[in-house]
């Protein structure tokens, strides 16, 4: 009961701060924390040493980004990360447990942030982002929906120094950046962190799948740093 009536809390102050409504159909991004508040019913059906990002949708479903493992500052934790993504029904009852390692194709793996987008006659879709590797230069977006009133990993996107840039007007189509290759001839210019070509591939979401529209390889150089402080962003 206490579940039910903390998601019927958190759902009711969503939709009075304006977070999410069918009319505004606003795209919401929520970046990694630690002090996230889960209700303790919630968390005793999971193994979770560290929550990171909890999100109550308009349907009082709720989205839960755990692992397995608390970092300790300044340490090498995160080598042993098992980033999970959950999703509780309205009642309480885990729906989808991923385990994010099962799904990257390399690792360690660290959850770098969700953005929860709505989507024309359904359930929002959720991409969550992460980064790949002990540098944190992969990166790696998985794509959480309904399919037949399941939630499902319905897609996934690879890339280095990723982003993903979605349009307000038409949340359901959006830009995925990846970094494609160093901009620089200077071979005292060319590292992990040095700016790069960006290749940008416009997607739109249909029938429950990606759908590339179109490609493109920027002429000029972009800091992949600034792509590393947001996975997220709306333009």
């Amino acid at each position: 009961m206490r579940t039910r009536t903390t998601l019927a809390i958190v759902a009711l102050l969503w939709v009075c701060i304006g977070l999410s409504t069918a009319a505004q159909a606003e795209i919401k991004i929520f970046q990694p924390s630690h002090d996230v508040v889960v209700p303790l019913a919630m968390l005793q059906k999971l193994s979770a040493a560290d929550t990171e990002a909890f999100v109550v949708l308009p349907n009082r479903d709720a989205i839960l980004v755990y692992d397995t493992v608390r970092d300790k500052p300044d340490t090498a934790d995160f080598m042993d990360n098992h980033t999970h993504v959950a999703v509780f029904s309205s009642s309480g009852a885990v729906t989808l447990d991923i385990d994010a390692l099962t799904l990257a194709p390399s690792g360690p793996v660290r959850f770098d942030g969700i953005a929860v987008v709505p989507v024309p006659g359904g359930a929002p879709l959720l991409a969550c982002a992460f980064t790949l590797g002990v540098d944190g230069s992969g990166t790696f977006f998985v794509f959480v929906g309904q399919e037949s009133g399941t939630y499902k990993v319905l897609a996934t996107l690879r890339g280095a120094q990723a982003q993903l840039r979605f349009n307000p007007k038409s949340p359901e189509r959006f830009e995925f950046w990846t970094a494609d290759g160093q901009f620089s001839r200077d071979p005292d210019k060319q590292c992990v962190w040095c700016s790069k070509h960006y290749k940008t591939k416009l997607y739109a979401w249909r029938d429950q799948k990606l759908t590339r529209l179109s490609e493109s390889k920027s002429s000029q150089g972009y800091d992949p740093e600034t792509f590393d402080d947001t996975r997220f962003m709306v333009k």
